[in-house]
C-alpha cells in the first residue's frame, strides 16, 4: 500500500502534470477527438466578487491543473483513509512483515492452524538466506524460480505466501452478495401476483 501512495504521490509536480496533458493530446489527435479548450465558466454573482473581474483560465492546461493536483491528493487521502482503519489489512500487512523480515509473530501465526510456527522459523532463515527478499513480489518470484523439489523445502514458507494472496482483506464480496440477494427478493415480492401463486 505504501507503494501504491508512493506512485500516485511521484505524479504531484508539474514536470509530471505536463507530461499527462502532452500525453492527452497526443492521444486526442490519435483517435481523432476534439484538442482540449478551455471549459466554459459560470460567471459568479456580483454580490460574491465584488467589482473584481473574476478569474478565468487562458490555456486549457491550466484550466485542468488544479483538478489534477486535487485527483492526486484525494487518491493519497483516501489510500490512506481506507487502508490505514482496515483490520483485515493490518493483519496482512502483518503476515507480509514476518514473510519480508524473517521475524515470528506468535500471536498472529497461532490464528492460522495450516502455519507450523516451528517449521516457518526454521524455513524462512534458510529462505531470506538464499535469496534477497526486500518486498513480497520478491518471495513470489522466488518461488516461482524454484523447482517443485525445492519447493517442498519451503512448504511452510509457501503456504504462508498462498494465505496473503488468497485471503480476503474485507467483506465487501459478501456484503455485495448479500446486497444482491436482498435487491433479488424484493423484486420477486413485488412481481408475484394473485394468478401467479394461485
Amino acid at each position: 500500500m505504501e507503494l501504491e501512495k508512493q506512485e500516485v504521490s511521484v505524479l504531484h509536480t508539474d514536470i509530471q502534470y505536463d507530461s499527462v496533458v502532452k500525453e492527452c493530446i497526443s492521444r486526442a489527435v490519435q483517435i481523432g477527438l476534439e484538442e482540449l479548450q478551455v471549459p466554459q465558466t459560470r460567471r459568479p454573482p456580483a454580490r460574491l466578487t465584488g467589482p473584481a473581474a473574476a478569474h478565468s483560465a487562458m490555456m486549457p492546461e491550466n484550466s485542468y491543473w488544479p483538478k489534477f493536483y486535487k485527483l492526486i491528493v484525494t487518491a493519497v487521502t483516501e489510500l490512506k483513509n481506507r487502508f490505514s482503519g482496515s483490520v483485515g489489512l493490518q493483519a496482512l500487512g502483518r503476515l507480509e512483515r514476518v514473510l519480508i523480515d524473517g521475524v515470528i509473530d506468535e500471536d498472529l501465526l497461532h490464528q492460522y492452524e495450516e502455519l507450523n510456527t516451528d517449521d516457518l522459523a526454521m524455513q524462512l532463515a534458510m529462505f531470506r538466506y538464499t535469496y534477497t527478499i526486500n518486498k513480497f513480489a520478491d518471495c513470489v518470484a522466488a518461488l516461482r524460480t524454484m523447482s517443485p523439489d525445492m519447493q517442498k523445502m519451503f512448504g511452510t514458507v509457501e503456504k504462508l505466501v498462498h494465505l496473503i494472496v488468497v485471503c480476503p482483506c474485507s467483506l465487501t464480496e459478501a456484503l455485495r452478495s448479500f446486497s444482491l440477494l436482498r435487491h433479488l427478493k424484493t423484486w420477486m415480492r413485488s412481481t408475484i401476483s394473485q394468478e401467479s401463486t394461485g
